[in-house]
């Protein structure tokens, strides 16, 4: 902790004093913990691997003093947990446009006047069950190194030797923006991809779409292009959905989402842009047996009652977003 506390830039400025209050070192961080899921002081230490307990408290003191973030009675016999409110879930733009800003600097370990840097990565959620390995990230033709080892993630620039997975990525603009304005950004419909394989789908839908019927292997590159595509798709067909006073959007497990009536009924997972619903169990076991949905399993954790749809037809989504809608309203 600083000698002398922070009292801010003392500009009158809407930036300004937004920064004021979050603008403080692990702040925004936090927030972004909270965005996932509400927790106990002790799961955010876990979570926050490097912050020090003095420096977590101050933090959630200043979030809790400007209404961002309030204590909540958590389970039986577990005391309180702290959440972000209506206010705090207002920044949920702010962070993604943050990300995507962000992303540049996932391919320039450099950017801070180091050669290269060492995540501590242990508190990431089943990340015991990945091997150790070696990945590769390219963003806007810049390629970075990612090694895996033992709970740690070494982070340089190059290319991999032998990388278990490339990912590459071309930035787009997006967000609030770009959902408002979705010509914004967007490259043509007959856009070429990297590798022929970078689209995973199954069955018939495969088929339609020519792509392959199996999910990607060692060795295989995937690229972020079409997820973002995707993705674009989702928000564009849930604005239509957000006019209605019961849905809103929010987060579940980190994936951006919409519910209807307080239940959540679709989400779109970040990282591949599937459409993600839920359906009643027998609709999901028919459409994985019939290799028109992926069964959804974060973390090797089967969700029975949800299906990914990796194949970005919006006819098929529209369907499922309403079939998705229709069984929350019902339960």
């Amino acid at each position: 902790m600083p000698k002398t506390a922070w009292t801010g830039y003392g500009r009158f400025c809407p930036l300004a004093r937004a920064l004021d209050v979050v603008g403080e070192r692990w702040t925004l961080v936090i927030v972004q913990e909270l965005m996932k899921r509400s927790s106990r002081y002790t799961d955010l230490t876990r979570r926050l691997p490097g912050i020090g307990t003095t420096v977590l408290a101050d933090r959630l003191r200043r979030l809790e003093a400007v209404g961002v973030v309030e204590r909540r009675p958590g389970p039986v016999g577990q005391g309180v947990v702290y959440a972000v409110t209506d206010r705090g879930r207002a920044l949920e733009d702010t962070l993604a446009a943050l990300r995507c800003w962000g992303v540049t600097y996932l391919t320039d370990p450099a950017a801070d006047g180091a050669d290269c840097h060492a995540f501590d990565v242990r508190y990431v959620e089943g990340i015991d069950a990945l091997d150790d390995t070696e990945f590769g990230l390219i963003v806007d033709g810049n390629a970075t190194t990612l090694r895996f080892a033992d709970g740690h993630l070494e982070h340089t620039l190059g290319e991999p030797d032998h990388p278990e997975l490339i990912v590459h990525h071309q930035r787009r603009v997006h967000g609030p923006l770009g959902r408002r304005h979705p010509h914004l950004g967007r490259r043509p419909h007959h856009r070429r991809r990297h590798i022929d394989r970078s689209d995973p789908g199954l069955g018939p839908l495969a088929r339609r779409h020519r792509l392959p019927a199996r999910l990607p292997t060692r060795g295989m590159t995937v690229t972020t292009t079409d997820a973002q595509a995707r993705q674009d798709l989702f928000w564009e067909l849930a604005e239509d959905l957000l006019t209605e006073p019961s849905v809103a959007r929010s987060t579940m497990m980190g994936y951006p989402c919409l519910r209807a009536n307080g239940a959540f009924f679709a989400c779109v997972e970040r990282s591949t842009g599937y459409l993600i619903v839920k359906l009643p169990a027998r609709r999901v076991t028919e459409l994985v047996a019939a290799g028109q949905a992926l069964p959804f399993t974060p973390n090797g954790r089967v969700f029975r009652e949800w299906a990914a749809f990796p194949v970005a037809d919006r006819d098929e989504w529209v369907a499922q977003l309403d079939e998705a809608r229709t069984f929350v309203d019902r339960v």
